[in-house]
């Protein structure tokens, strides 16, 4: 790393000399301050971080050059530095995670250190870094009274949400999905995947934690987006296949697809992604017969929401098209971890040595964007009972829907033999 300011970013460095910058008198580099408090534990822990944030602050005030006397040296350098520790200090603890608020000994470090040194140099900003912590540890305490979780969506002034759009039929122990209407089947998805999507920490889409057996527990909210996605999947293909009847098939597929438009419309696309696996199931992709009498401006909208979708060119119109869209939005979280996968194999962790921070800037500027996308919910009413229906709904196994889908339109049956 380099001390000078005209630097913005290091590449690489040792711990010290990183959190050296971190802290410099002449620089206030917030960019690299959020990015290095996101991606510290890939390269250290807690406790030696605040250990080194400690070491920092305590700047030897003898050890100033002949020719500045001790008082310009106090000024220019020592409490500059002390304020940036300080200033680390209150930005990482606003960011505090439950690995953090769940260590005794960082803990009870911190509170030492802030209650001795930092309120005998600094009392007015010892008294804050302590209101900090206070409410960070209140937050944390209380944080499963709360539906968004601990990073979730900042609460906002919003407009009354749309009525529901829904009859007495919602109530029906009778309901079935051809009852629901497209737009609020759309609308409670949306729902349930931001619930769990705003959930999502940083610290769970580190090191790839969600595709090692040994480390899934650190990545809860990825595993369940993993999970719901793959339960959307399943239920739209089972849906078509339980069907007996081609008429009601055709009719399902015709609405799965319009609740995929409804969702596009929403700026959803990780449940519209979703729907769309489930719609190519090879267990309903095979489905000719089927696939042939619905309207073709049904086909057409999913030709255009598959085009849209499509991993082709590193998905490269749904990132454009992602760039262009206002929140609340839902991105596809598929993406996000393919990009993490390959910047966390492709990137060695050293380079000779020193921390590549370059790669943790690349980790940090993905895991960013997802961030960006929490900070805004979707304003609908919640409707309980559409909801539950979903979760009640069948959902088979792939060999269970494969032989559905084979007994629905056999091998080289006619269209005659299909009813």
């Amino acid at each position: 790393a380099s001390r000078g300011p005209e630097v913005l970013q290091p590449k690489a460095g040792t711990l010290n000399r990183l959190v050296e910058y971190l802290t410099h008198q002449n620089i206030l580099n917030q960019p690299y301050m959020k990015c290095f408090l996101m991606i510290y534990s890939t390269f250290t822990t807690a406790e030696k971080l605040l250990s080194k944030l400690m070491e920092r602050y305590f700047v030897p005030a003898d050890q100033h050059p002949p020719e500045i006397t001790r008082q310009d040296w106090e000024q220019t350098v020592v409490v500059p530095i002390q304020l940036r520790v300080y200033n680390a200090l209150r930005n990482w603890i606003l960011v505090f995670e439950d690995s953090e608020l769940k260590s005794t000994r960082l803990l009870r470090t911190l509170r030492t250190f802030i209650e001795t040194a930092l309120h005998s140099d600094h009392k007015t900003l010892a008294a804050n870094a302590s209101a900090s912590l206070a409410r960070k540890l209140k937050q944390n305490s209380s944080k499963e009274d709360s539906n968004l979780g601990q990073t979730g969506a900042k609460e906002k002034i919003l407009p009354d949400p749309p009525q529901p759009e829904v009859g007495k039929i919602v109530f029906s122990p009778l309901l079935t999905l051809k009852k629901l209407e497209d737009i609020e089947v759309a609308r409670q998805l949306t729902l349930m995947d931001f619930e769990v999507f705003v959930a999502i920490k940083p610290s769970e889409l580190l090191n790839s934690n969600w595709s090692k057996a040994k480390h899934k527990h650190r990545s809860p909210n990825v595993l369940k987006m993993s999970t719901r996605f793959n339960e959307i999947s399943n239920w739209v293909s089972t849906t078509i296949v339980q069907s007996e009847k081609i008429k009601l098939r055709i009719k399902l597929m015709t609405k799965f697809i319009k609740i995929a438009e409804q969702l596009r419309k929403m700026n959803n696309f990780h449940t519209l992604m979703a729907i769309i696996a489930g719609l190519n199931n090879s267990s309903v992709y095979r489905l000719r017969f089927t696939k042939a009498e619905i309207p073709k401006s049904v086909t057409s909208v999913l030709e255009s929401l598959d085009k849209l979708m499509s991993a082709e060119g590193n998905s490269s119109i749904y990132r454009s098209v992602l760039q262009n869209v206002d929140p609340p939005c839902l991105p596809y979280l598929g993406v996000y971890l393919t990009d993490l996968t390959f910047i966390e194999d492709g990137n060695p962790d050293y380079i000779n040595g020193l921390i590549n921070f370059k790669k943790r800037r690349l980790i940090y500027s993905v895991i960013d964007k997802i961030q960006q996308y929490q900070q805004l919910p979707y304003n609908f009413y919640p409707v309980h009972q559409i909801q539950e229906f979903f979760l009640k709904s069948d959902k088979l196994d792939d060999n269970s829907q494969w032989e559905l889908s084979l007994a629905r339109e056999p091998r080289k049956a006619e269209r005659n033999e299909i009813v």
